[in-house]
């Protein structure tokens, strides 16, 4: 369909050339629809490569999940990891308390987030979020003092300043 646009297009515009029209604006048309045709192929291309990578990521994280491990699924549900079957791409979740406990089967994809027990605590990205946070409130308590020294002090009333004018 878009080709017999575009050599309807093609047929009317030669034929306006022909009879004096102008012509010459059609090359243009081919060369930015190229253009725009590489720009979509090479974006498609990048975003490919971030999905990929990020899929491979997800399937490192999944493969490496082992009994012990706390998982939130999907669907929201939390528990800890006892059994896993590589075979069948699935692990059983247990939830619920010690005395009472829930098993649930889940697949592999059903993960939403591990967290190994065994890993070190990571440390926060931002060595300094402590220091903003008290200087923060240091900020905060100079100005409700700012206030308090305004809303402590003597007013003028507005009707002073009409005098002192006069």
């Amino acid at each position: 369909m878009l080709l017999n646009l575009l050599t309807s297009t093609s047929v009317q515009e030669s034929t306006s050339a022909g009879a004096g029209g102008k012509g010459g604006n059609f090359p243009w048309f081919w060369v930015v629809l190229g253009v725009l045709l590489v720009f979509i192929i090479i974006s498609n291309a990048m975003n490919n490569k971030k999905r990929r990578a990020q899929m491979e990521a997800e399937r490192e994280k999944r493969n490496a999940i082992k009994p012990g491990f706390k998982v939130t699924t999907i669907g929201g549900i939390l528990g800890t990891v006892v059994e896993v079957d590589d075979e069948a791409n699935s692990f059983v979740l247990q939830t619920g308390t010690e005395e009472n406990p829930c098993f649930l089967k889940f697949d592999k994809v059903a993960i939403y987030n591990s967290e190994d027990p065994n890993a070190p605590a990571q440390e926060p990205e931002n060595e300094h979020s402590d220091d903003l946070f008290e200087q923060t409130s240091e900020a905060a308590e100079d100005m409700s003092e700012a206030e308090e020294t305004v809303d402590g002090a003597e007013k003028e009333p507005a009707d002073a300043e009409e005098v002192k004018e006069d």
